[in-house]
């Protein structure tokens, strides 16, 4: 892979959109970012946490399961959950006052399943990251996930500095609504 690998998916969405297979997210005319159950940061972490949790599952209603949450820190590929058969994965990163998703691409293209992401509105999905190790631009397969989540790659700013919590939730095949505010 020589470069940078992208693709057009929105100017409405942002990574929330994009996780949830949303271009268009309701309210978005007035140029607001996407918030699951339109949570905003709660005066501490682990509640802010619990409200995006618990705004992904308002917002999917049926067409999104939590699978788990870990530590970024300590988080190992052999933690990432496997969806139901026909759903597809996305992780919620967050801290104290943001929050960050990404989904695991698993058709479409030859090979194992990666993730992917979106950077704001406006932003192209990226898929794949530089590996200052490695020298070059590679697919963020479940290998190399918590290196990328841990901003041991390089991708668009913001990047993937200090996140702390990284939510798992299984997702039905057609995605669901989301709300702009």
């Amino acid at each position: 892979m020589a470069g940078q690998d992208t693709e057009f998916f929105s100017n409405s969405a942002n990574c929330y959109g994009y996780a949830a297979k949303c271009a268009q997210p309701a309210n978005h005319l007035g140029g607001g970012q996407a918030k699951p159950g339109g949570a905003t940061p709660q005066a501490s972490t682990a509640a802010y946490l619990t409200a995006l949790q618990q705004g992904v599952l308002a917002d999917a209603g049926t067409r999104a399961r939590q699978l788990g949450q870990f530590s970024v820190a300590s988080l190992s590929s052999g933690q990432i959950p496997v969806p139901a058969a026909g759903w597809y994965l996305i992780a919620m990163l967050n801290h104290d006052t943001g929050f960050h998703f990404v989904r695991r691409q698993a058709r479409h293209f030859a090979g194992e399943p990666f993730w992917k992401w979106k950077q704001g509105n406006p932003g192209l999905v990226e898929r794949n990251a530089f590996d200052p190790d490695a020298n070059k631009y590679v697919r963020i397969t479940n290998a190399n996930f918590p290196k990328l989540i841990r901003n041991g790659m390089l991708t668009e700013p913001p990047g993937y500095s200090g996140w702390q919590t990284v939510t798992f939730f299984e997702v039905h095949p057609a995605g669901f609504t989301v709300s702009a505010s």
